[in-house]
């Protein structure tokens, strides 16, 4: 059954709307969701039941697609974790790297701000070389 213009666009920016979930979800669900709105749309007679159906989805796509994105997160942490604990000695020997990593560039910045950056604490540190 060919859909009216109204119909089409909507579904055309409901579409768009649903790139806020991540790709694994859209793959699964997208056709669905758009398979209801079309069916709800069909269901509502007047252009204002259709304007708040519209609305509703839209709403249900901006509460959950950041719920699915945080746990999607949480199950990649999850993962991670169970990786690491896995193999100790990589994940000791990573953060060992880390840690030497990250104090490094630490020294060498204060080392840099003091020398070339800070002022010397003295009151006419230009006469300092002078006499």
């Amino acid at each position: 059954m060919p859909r009216s213009r109204p119909e089409a666009g909507a579904l055309r920016i409901y579409r768009g709307c649903l790139s806020l979930y991540p790709a694994e979800f859209r793959e699964e669900y997208a056709r669905e969701l758009c398979l209801v709105l079309a069916d709800r749309w069909r269901e509502e007679r007047s252009p204002a039941g259709r304007a708040v159906a519209c609305a509703e989805a839209l709403q249900g796509v901006l509460q959950e697609a950041a719920k699915e994105h945080f746990h999607m997160i949480l199950e990649d942490f999850r993962y991670a974790l169970c990786i690491l604990r896995k193999d100790a000695t990589v994940t000791l020997a990573a953060l060992a790297m880390l840690a030497l990593g990250i104090g490094a560039a630490t020294l060498v910045f204060n080392v840099a701000n003091g020398l070339l950056l800070k002022p010397l604490p003295y009151a006419a540190p230009d006469r300092l070389g002078s006499s």
